[in-house]
């Protein structure tokens, strides 16, 4: 595997996850930012290019192709961040599969960002409907947790101060290992 001759190592991946609103996007915007070779792919952006909408997925195409993507950059050493809800098992499981690694490999971190549904149909406000923001809240509310996943509270940091959180997970690396 080839490192980036920046840091002399292989690339990290990072799952960002969390509920509509709660800063995802925002925060993948914030660590390009600050770490302009830092490779984020966003779902969303894929589903718009082969669908026309964020608001269609087909999962068994959409997330391995997700991490086949994620697979090209880590191979080239850059730490790479994957933007999406990825609440179910099987769907967070697919992405890292077809990136190439493993849910308990210290080279893979999960971030979920938390937000009151309040926060979320604010944010969302003018861009989705508050029953649907509530829909897609609830319906993350018994996502997977996989062990060693890190949280962090989107109402209790500003955008920038979540994006230099998840910057030094990805410099120290200092996440536990994740376990089923």
């Amino acid at each position: 595997m080839l490192t980036n001759q920046r840091t002399k190592r292989p690339g990290h991946l990072l799952l960002l996850r969390g509920a509509p609103g709660a800063g995802k996007t925002s925060v993948g915007i914030a660590l390009q930012r600050l770490r302009p070779e830092l490779q984020v792919i966003e779902i969303d952006d894929l589903k718009r290019a082969a669908y026309g909408s964020a608001g269609i997925c087909v999962p068994t195409v959409d997330y391995p192709k997700a991490g086949t993507l994620a697979r090209q950059h880590l191979e080239q050493g850059f730490d790479t961040v994957v933007i999406e809800p990825l609440a179910d098992r099987w769907h967070l499981r697919s992405v890292i599969a077809a990136a190439g690694r493993f849910l308990k490999s210290s080279d893979v971190s999960v971030v979920w960002l938390e937000c009151s549904l309040a926060t979320a149909i604010e944010r969302k406000r003018g861009r989705l409907e508050p029953a649907l923001v509530a829909w897609q809240h609830s319906s993350v509310a018994s996502r997977d947790r996989p062990r060693g996943e890190s949280v962090i509270d989107t109402e209790r940091y500003k955008v920038n101060e979540v994006a230099e959180r998840v910057v030094r997970l990805l410099s120290e690396r200092t996440v536990p290992e994740i376990g089923d």
